[in-house]
């Protein structure tokens, strides 16, 4: 079996000028199920380890708290 691909996360890869509280979701190719954080990494806020909430295991939100104005988020 192939493992399921990425086909989009919002904002894009490499999307600039984003707001800092702007939503990030993660779409997968197939349904997925995911226990546990996921860690989210601001390049000056530090890591936030957050719980995704899908409601279709396809796409699956990040909340999070605000990053800084400026920084990169991974």
């Amino acid at each position: 079996a192939t493992a399921p691909s990425v086909p989009g996360t919002s904002p894009a890869d490499n999307a600039t000028n984003q707001a800092a509280n702007v939503p990030i979701t993660v779409t997968f190719s197939e349904a997925v199920n995911i226990t546990g954080t996921i860690a989210v990494v601001g390049s000056s806020s530090g890591t936030q380890n957050v719980a995704p909430s899908p409601s279709d295991n396809l796409t699956f939100p990040l909340p999070h708290t605000d990053f800084a104005n400026g920084e990169t988020v991974t």
